[in-house]
């Protein structure tokens, strides 16, 4: 039965659920539902997969089987204590953007890294591109709130925006392809991004929850599971085509007609054959009926019938003589007596053997020889001797055969051939081949065949039966004339004769009968309405596979409306509007409090508004607390404090989803004050040890405080004994560069947690060896050194800048930092010479030129390329020294 669908092409998931032993009540609920729904759910609970459309159509399959009530070993129950527990996903990070094409004016087949840590910070200038990297993310996780993803409005060429996406999903590496043409990528649909738009959202507009709980998921997914199940049995059920014809106009009101109007899916196989049986009693009752109702001469008929009925009489006369004459009994006879006649004449002819065994020729006795005898007699009879005694062997006599005088030994053998003719057993024999020859001759005699054909060609009988009949009679008789034995002849099978002379009788009484009726005008209304219900019933008759055909289409329709009933939703939406009421409303208010409070929020006067539930969705509007006037939350908060509790709401949304997916957060903490922006890093560093947080900034005071903040959560872990995942930290840079945007470049040494004698190393090994210095031998443009070594020198004056913070100040101060920390650091302070402060004074200023502006009267002359590396040996050198001095009390 069935070609047994789903608007989502690609495969889904859902995070997958860890399964316990302990039985919740909603799991209760969910193995009341239909197998084949359970048999759906399995699956979602232990892989957190949906099915792909053909796993939809065996499940199609299955919710057929369970409406038929066939069992199948495909059908599965939930497993027991699966909701009892915290589900548990699977860890999933972004690792990179490749091949980055047509967004924005980020430059073609872009890259962006994004590292294998917990936290990835990307930072970027105003207009480097962090915006289109972000749109370009959102589209892609299919996010609710995004803009529109444009190419290049400044290039003539439209360029489809694609890229390829790597991800670790549970420590496997994957290639995701994406482009704007087709939809999201299903395994990112969970990912969440938060920026200027997003906010917007939580703030300005009634908000829709983004995330359901997990047993609200599942109910999700089963719903979305059942609408592409009934899609599928509503189109198998749309090809079950009635081929059955509608019965002729003229036969409506009869027997068949109701009963085909009457046809269900469960109208027994013993039903249609009794409807559908028409006999050959009822043709010939309909062909009679038929012929009879168009006649005008009844009178003429009803002589035609009688001059027939006479006719067949006068034949069943004749064939009654034949069938007696050639009866088996007959036969019998015939059969005895020729045996007797045989075994008599055995008998004679070995006695005339014995008698005339020295006769001078053989045979005597034989047929042959006693025909001769008998006509040897007769001639001496009635011409040769006719006054004497038959042998006549007197005195002179001849021989009637040859005519020769009798000599006394021919008169002796001729006196003993009379005696033998005339003895008991000679005369026994000839008695029963007399008896035999008399009852041979007695048998009927056939007529001629033209005369036979003839008699039933006026009865209008198929010719074939009677032609039958003759030849059976003529072997007969040459099989009489020559068989020994009964078992030898073949009888005349009279039956299908007789039934059709039976059948032809039967009917003219039928049709004097129904003459008869058609002479009375009541009778022959009745007689008409007998004919339309033949008439029916024969149509009915022809289309009686049509009928089995049909009533099989409307079990299978009937199946199928049984099975579209298990993939209603009501009771699942209903489940899903009471969890909701349950899990979502009061678990979405108690999160966003507790996220204002943790941002720092807690003076902020707003609070959740629940809006209507509409198909188990429940709808949040943030309002003004205490309010004695009408107004807009965002029209009175200030610019930060939109920003924060805007952010309160998204992680209150996101949060409750237990999903180990990635955060995106493009720019979280602008326009926030010093405090907002620690209580969002605090936050920020709590997600990361359960999920990849990735950061687009262009605040280098953000990479600060989250490295400190990691610093210090990682000393508080020691100092407790506390065992916590690590928290890592990757930090990448984007720059732009002309008209291009999105370049992919290390970030500067106050972007990283690196020491500066590390980055001056770095220095050494990875970029010094790559300059030279311009000449006609190397044939490198001067441009191009001056730009690299100028690149050189000014990061080499950054780092300089972090060796005060670092290494002279013990890091007591940072810039970005609110903090002065003295414990255990300021003590080194007494470790600065005169020396260091000038070594400082003298290359922040011999660099410095690098750094900032200066005035076109006084162009900086750029080092040679041995300064550069002396200064920065110097400096390492000089790390090397100082963080060796032994500080004196």
């Amino acid at each position: 039965m069935t070609d047994m669908i789903k608007n989502v092409t690609e495969t889904q998931t859902i995070p997958a659920i860890t399964i316990f032993t302990e039985e919740s009540p909603f799991e209760k609920w969910l193995r009341e539902r239909p197998k084949w729904l359970q048999t759906a759910a399995t699956p979602l609970i232990e892989a957190g997969l949906l099915p792909d459309q053909d796993e939809i159509n065996l499940l199609a399959d299955l919710c057929i089987k369970e409406a038929m009530n066939q069992p199948d070993p495909s059908f599965k129950t939930i497993p027991q204590g699966t909701y009892t527990q915290q589900p548990v996903g699977s860890e999933l990070k972004i690792q990179k953007l490749k091949n980055v094409t047509g967004v924005n004016a980020i430059q073609t087949n872009a890259e962006l890294c994004f590292g294998d840590t917990n936290i990835s910070v990307i930072y970027g200038n105003n207009g480097s591109g962090k915006s289109g990297f972000v749109r370009l993310l959102k589209h892609a996780c299919g996010t609710r709130v995004k803009s529109d993803l444009l190419p290049d409005v400044f290039s003539d060429t439209v360029i489809n925006p694609t890229a390829e996406i790597e991800i670790k999903d549970n420590g496997i590496t994957k290639e995701l392809n994406w482009s704007q043409s087709n939809t999201s990528l299903s395994q990112l649909r969970h990912a969440h991004i938060f920026d200027a738009l997003t906010a917007s959202a939580y703030i300005n507009e009634k908000n829709e929850a983004a995330y359901e709980p997990r047993t609200m998921r599942i109910i999700s997914a089963l719903i979305n599971i059942c609408d592409q199940v009934a899609k599928v049995l509503t189109r198998n059920k749309g090809k079950l085509v009635k081929t059955l014809p509608n019965i002729p106009v003229e036969y409506t009101n009869t027997s068949s007609s109701n009963f085909l109007s009457s046809l269900k899916a469960n109208t027994s196989q013993k039903s249609v054959n009794q409807a559908c049986n028409f006999t050959k009693e009822e043709e010939d009752e309909r062909l009679s009926l038929e012929i009879s109702l168009k006649r005008t001469d009844i009178q003429g008929r009803l002589k035609e019938i009688n001059q027939q009925k006479t006719r067949l009489i006068q034949i069943k006369s004749e064939l009654q003589t034949l069938k007696d004459g050639y009866a088996n009994t007959q036969l019998s006879n015939i059969s005895a007596v020729r045996i007797d006649a045989f075994m008599k004449r055995k008998v004679a002819t070995e006695d005339a053997t014995k008698v005339f065994n020295n006769a001078p020729l053989t045979g005597i006795g034989q047929d042959s020889w006693r025909l001769l005898w008998n006509q040897a007699r007769s001639y001496s009879e009635q011409l040769a001797y006719p006054s004497l005694s038959f042998p006549v062997i007197e005195n002179q006599a001849r021989c009637v055969l040859c005519h020769q005088i009798l000599d006394d030994d021919s008169k002796t053998r001729l006196r003993n051939f009379e005696a033998f003719v005339k003895g008991e057993l000679e005369s026994q024999a000839q008695a029963a081949e007399i008896k035999l020859s008399s009852l041979i001759d007695s048998l009927p005699v056939l007529p001629k065949k033209e005369d036979w054909n003839i008699k039933f060609d006026n009865l209008k009988i198929d010719s074939t039966l009677p032609e039958q009949i003759y030849d059976s009679l003529i072997l007969l008789q040459t099989a009489i004339k020559q068989a020994t034995a009964f078992d030898q002849l073949e009888p005349v099978t009279w039956i299908p004769l007789d039934n059709a002379l039976k059948s032809i009788e039967n009917t003219l009484l039928a049709e004097l009968k129904i003459l008869n009726d058609l002479q009375e005008s009541e009778k022959r209304e009745v007689l008409e309405k007998r004919f339309k219900e033949l008439k029916a019933k024969e149509w009915l008759s022809q289309h009686k596979a049509s009928i089995e055909l049909e009533i099989q289409r409307l079990n299978q329709i009937k199946i199928l409306e049984l099975a579209e009933k298990t993939t209603k939703t009501t009771a699942l939406t209903n489940k899903k509007s009471e969890l909701a009421k349950e899990e979502l409303s009061q678990g979405y208010k108690d999160r966003f409090t507790n996220e204002l409070a943790a941002l720092g929020g807690n003076r902020i006067p707003v609070q959740l508004k629940e809006t209507p539930a509409v198909k188990g969705k429940i709808g949040f509007q943030l309002v003004l607390k205490d309010a004695k006037q009408k107004a807009q939350a965002n029209v009175v908060l200030s610019e930060g404090e939109t920003r924060i509790v805007a952010l309160a709401a998204f992680i209150a949304d996101i949060t409750g989803s237990h999903q180990a997916t990635p955060f995106i957060f493009d720019d979280p903490i602008s326009s926030l004050d010093e405090d907002f922006e620690e209580c969002v890093v605090r936050r920020l560093i709590e997600f990361s040890k359960t999920r990849q947080v990735i950061i687009f900034t262009h605040r280098v005071s953000l990479v600060t405080l989250l490295y400190e903040a990691s610093e210090r959560l990682k000393n508080r872990a020691e100092g407790m004994n506390i065992k916590q995942p690590e928290i890592t930290i990757y930090v990448g840079a984007i720059r732009r560069f002309q008209s291009q945007i999105g370049l992919a470049s290390d970030p500067s040494i106050n972007l990283k947690d690196s020491s500066p004698k590390e980055a001056l190393e770095d220095m050494q090994k990875k970029i010094l060896p790559k300059l030279q210095v311009p000449s006609i031998a190397n044939n490198i443009n001067i441009n191009e050194y001056e730009a690299q070594i100028r690149a050189l020198c000014s990061d080499f004056r950054a780092i300089i800048e972090v060796c005060v913070e670092k290494i002279l100040l013990n890091n007591t101060v940072r810039r970005f930092r609110r903090s002065v920390q003295t414990m255990n650091r300021i003590h080194a302070l007494a470790k600065i010479k005169p020396s260091d402060c000038d070594l400082i004074d003298d290359l922040m200023t011999k660099y410095s030129c690098f750094e900032h502006s200066q005035p076109e009267e006084l162009p900086s002359q750029t080092p040679s390329l041995n300064d550069v590396k002396n200064d920065i040996q110097k400096v390492i050198d000089w790390i090397k020294e100082f963080k060796k001095r032994v500080v004196v009390n």
